[in-house]
């Protein structure tokens, strides 16, 4: 998983972090015209590794690419490459996984529990191996009440599942699906926890260790406060509110959102991996890498976060001011997401193709659509997670070491963190200008949308009240609540004086 959001924030703080780091294997696999050396070259001259440069310019003469593939039996590693990890890797780290949430639950285990069969595959071969991490989700067992730190028995065998669904046809198998999923939301979550059950049924032997971590967002401080360079998650949520293309979405605004920094969940992650080389526990542990039971934050909050943080950084342009309207009532969701979503891009295409342009925002919102609701599960509701072993994790550190490796969850400044997520997703993903002159710029043009929304309501308000006067009922009812009103504010002080009285 090294080009992945996880892996790559791993690779680059290990190489930072860790100056008598022996040596970094990574594996990738050739796609598309580039090499699999090419891809890892370019994962290492992005903007995430320039702190490393500077800091640790010789860790980038640790690292050696292997070539692979972990669809493919062995990796699909060569005799040279397999030899050389045998005789010379002592940990692995495993986090590639599919992050498709609606896959087919064929295609979903053969990534995620195949993959994993074929990682340990190639650990029995090491002859010194120390530690093998592997990086689950927090929300593995979401369908129950609370989730401890233990790996629960399938309703139906890992192994048993994967060799009946070889001999069936993807519409059988489809047609299986909502019942393997037994109150799960996704088959990604589903084959996650067969795979868990796999490693303690066989891979009893090996020092396993299993990390949960909830949704991993972007980066608090390190190796750049802000740091993403992937849409998938709350980034690519926080981009399509900042842009004013999300208009409404399913959230109970009262629900607490459960969001990981990535550099505090690569933190954990080597913390567990050292207490694991240190320890040598006797049996595979579960860690929880959560942040609502320890620093609760509601999506109410979160989203006037965000809105600040747009009001401060605005994006260079933005197709409306940001503004989003929650729904717990799929109905009426879908109504307004018809509205203000589907019907203004249907039209915005029919114009860019009559004046011979390519048409692109159904597109667009069909991807928004995808996207958040993947994520409309995780927003309706609360989930509550066992965190012992993330409490005694904290306390076996020395205090360097807690602030070197911080991950403590209740540290979380989570209002300037959303304002950073607003600024770091404007550097990293846009690639925008911060200037001062360039965001004078951006808020100008902000506060230009804002006038021009409020003269809008104004002039829908003052046809809707020509309109209406029209009709006598109308009127009366006007009359009737203008003297009301009257009355109450007349009643106030009277019931004020009564009251101190």
């Amino acid at each position: 998983g090294a080009t992945g959001f996880l892996g790559k924030a791993v690779a680059e703080k290990l190489m930072r972090s860790v100056p008598d780091l022996g040596h970094l294997y990574v594996l990738a696999r050739d796609k598309r015209e580039l090499t699999a050396q090419e891809r890892i070259n370019k994962v290492l001259s992005s903007k995430l590794f320039d702190r490393c440069r500077q800091e640790q310019p010789d860790a980038f003469g640790k690292v050696t690419v292997v070539t692979g593939d972990i669809l493919e039996p062995g990796l699909g590693l060569s005799e040279s490459d397999t030899e050389l990890l045998a005789d010379n890797a002592t940990v692995v780290i495993h986090s590639a996984a599919t992050v498709r949430f609606h896959d087919h639950v064929k295609h979903s285990l053969r990534s995620n529990l195949k993959g994993t069969q074929h990682c340990i595959e190639v650990a029995r071969k090491i002859t010194k191996l120390k530690a093998f991490v592997h990086v689950s989700t927090a929300f593995v067992h979401s369908h129950r009440e609370l989730t401890q730190e233990k790996v629960y028995t399938p309703e139906v065998p890992a192994q048993e599942l994967m060799d009946t669904l070889e001999w069936m046809d993807e519409r059988w198998s489809g047609n299986l699906t909502p019942r393997l999923l037994n109150g799960r939301p996704n088959t990604y979550i589903l084959t996650k926890g067969l795979t868990e059950h796999w490693l303690t049924e066989n891979a009893e032997d090996l020092p396993v260790v299993i990390y949960r971590p909830s949704i991993i967002s972007a980066a608090m401080s390190e190796p750049s406060v802000g740091w993403c360079d992937s849409l998938n998650g709350p980034v690519g949520v926080v981009l399509a509110i900042g842009k004013g293309l999300l208009r409404t979405t399913l959230m109970d605004p009262g629900v607490c959102a459960d969001f990981v920094p990535v550099d505090m969940c690569v933190n954990m992650l080597l913390a567990i991996l050292w207490r694991t080389l240190l320890e040598r526990p006797s049996r595979q542990l579960v860690y929880h890498g959560c942040t609502s039971p320890l620093n609760p934050y509601s999506y109410g909050a979160l989203l006037s976060s965000l809105h600040y943080g747009y009001q401060s950084t605005p994006y260079d342009t933005i197709f409306a001011r940001p503004r989003t309207s929650l729904h717990l009532f799929q109905p009426i969701y879908y109504a307004e997401r018809f509205f203000v979503h589907l019907a203004p891009a249907y039209m915005y295409d029919a114009a860019m193709q009559l004046s011979g342009n390519k048409p692109r925002l159904v597109r667009t919102y069909q991807t928004i659509h995808t996207m958040t609701e993947n994520y409309a599960h995780f927003q309706t509701q609360e989930y509550q997670w066992q965190m012992d072993n993330y409490d005694s994790l904290l306390r076996v550190m020395s205090e360097d070491d807690r602030k070197k490796y911080n991950f403590d969850m209740s540290t979380i400044d989570w209002d300037l963190y959303w304002r950073n997520t607003v600024m770091g997703v404007k550097r990293f993903i846009l690639k925008e200008d911060l200037s001062k002159e360039n965001l004078e710029k951006a808020r100008r043009q902000y506060g230009t949308m804002r006038m021009r929304r409020l003269m809008w309501n104004f002039c829908l308000a003052l046809a809707a009240s020509r309109f209406l006067s029209r009709f006598r009922w109308v009127r009366w009812w006007l009359a009737r609540m203008m003297s009301f009103m009257h009355i109450s504010v007349q009643a106030v002080p009277i019931l004020a004086r009564t009251i101190l009285l």
